[in-house]
Order: C-alpha cells, then structure tokens, then sequence
C-alpha cells in the first residue's frame, strides 16, 4: 500500500528581482532629465543676467524708483545764453524788472527760455520774462534757462538789488485851451523824494515843456487840430525814468 506523502511545493519569492538594465537604456532615460536641466540652468543665469544689467547699466535707484541714468550731452550742441541784463521800466504806474537777453549762440535760431524768479530768497512771479510787485531794497534773482526744442542749455544765474523805483505819474486831466494857447500840467512824484525834470519826446511844432515843474503850453495853429499822441519823459536824480504818454484832442470850435 503506498504511503501519500505531501508533495511540497516551492514558494514564489514575493519579490521578483528584474533584470538588469542595459547602460544604453539608461542613458536614454536620463537624456530627457539632463535637457531639462540644462533649460532651467540658462534660464536662470539668463534672468540673473539681465537683473545685473538693469540695476548697473540701464537705471538708477533713487529711493527705491528706478530711473534711467542721464546721458551725457556734447556741450557744444546745446544753447547758450552768451549777455543778459535786467531792465528796470514802468507802465501805467507800476514798476517792472525785465530780463534782456542781447546775445544767444549764433548757430541756434529758435531758443526759447525758461524763468525762474526768486524775491529775497523765495520764489516770485510766474514763468515770463518780466516781474512786478517788488520795492526798493528787495533783492530779486533770475534763474534763465535757454531751451531749443531739443535740449535745454546751461542756465544763466542773474541778480540785482533794487536800489531805486521810477517816478509816478499824479493824474491830472484838465487842460486849459482859450482858442490859441493850450496848457497842461503834468505831474509826477519820485518815491525816494528826489528831484524829477521833464522832457518832451517829438513834441509837435511849437509845444514848450518847462523842466523842472512839468507844465506844458503849445500856440497851436489851425493844421494841429484833430487828435495829438505825446510823450513826456521825467527822470529822477536817483537815474530812474519814466514815459508818460499823453493824448490831446482838440476840437475846432465852429464860426
């Protein structure tokens, strides 16, 4: 009689170990891998590059702004302002400062400016050529900066202390006309109480001014009617003057 007897069955191994992988193919598995590390690495150097670029070449940072870095002008381009004055005149009573500029560079034709008043230290007046409102001893300076449509040029720095005011004109409208002589009195005050002369500018023919009182007479004749345009200068001891201008109308009295 024949025995059973358990056959026993080897286990399988839970793991497989595989087979070994050629060194071609991991060389293709890790090509993929290499190129995309590759990209990375010069996208980052790239980036760093350009950051470098920027902080260094392209702007500057001023307070956290970042702002492009001035170029550098060649100066012989750029326009200049080569004499300037001040020029002290009155009109209808009030005295103005204005800035003559004589003499620009010749090889710029269309230079415009750019003024900058300053009355004892503090800004003044607006972006013209000429200023009011000051006194005497008020201590005015002149920032002018000349500008041709493409550049601006070195500013002109100009001061002056206003030592003296023009004279002013007391209004007075009467005049006196008896048919053949005409009078009028012109009168005027200096601020500084200075003596004041007046003069006639192309007075017409037979009109007299006496120059220490201001008062005017004229034998007119018959071709003088009609409308008269005069002015009178009065100067001031101080050097200081003033154009008064003066219209005349005389009507012929009908026979």
């Amino acid at each position: 009689m024949k025995s059973s007897m358990p056959i026993k069955r080897k286990k399988k191994p839970i793991f497989v170990a595989k087979k070994n992988v050629s060194i071609k193919k991991k060389i293709y598995l890790l090509f993929p891998v290499l190129i995309i590390l590759l990209i990375i690495g010069y996208l980052f150097y790239k980036g760093n590059k350009y950051s470098i670029k920027t902080d260094k070449s392209d702007s500057h940072s001023i307070a956290g702004i970042q702002t492009k870095p001035e170029i550098e002008e060649d100066e012989s381009l750029l326009p200049v302002i080569k004499k300037a004055k001040f020029q002290l005149e009155s009109a209808d009573n009030i005295d103005k400062l204005r800035i003559i500029i004589e003499e620009t560079d010749s090889n710029k034709k269309s230079i415009r400016y750019n003024y900058e008043w300053f009355k004892n230290g503090e800004p003044f007046g607006n972006n013209t050529d000429n200023i009011t409102g000051f006194k005497k001893n008020d201590k005015i300076d002149l920032k002018v900066t000349p500008f041709d449509d493409k550049r601006y040029g070195r500013p002109r720095l100009l001061s002056i202390e206003i030592s003296r005011v023009t004279p002013k004109i007391v209004e007075n409208k009467e005049i006196s006309f008896d048919g053949n002589e005409l009078s009028y009195q012109v009168r005027a005050i200096d601020p500084d109480g200075n003596a004041l002369k007046y003069f006639l500018i192309d007075p017409p023919k037979g009109m007299t001014i006496d120059n220490k009182t201001g008062m005017i007479r004229w034998q007119v004749k018959n071709e003088n009617y009609g409308k008269q345009d005069i002015k009178v200068r009065i100067a001031s001891a101080n050097g200081s003057e003033v154009i008064y201008p003066l219209s005349i109308y005389l009507a012929k009295v009908a026979e």
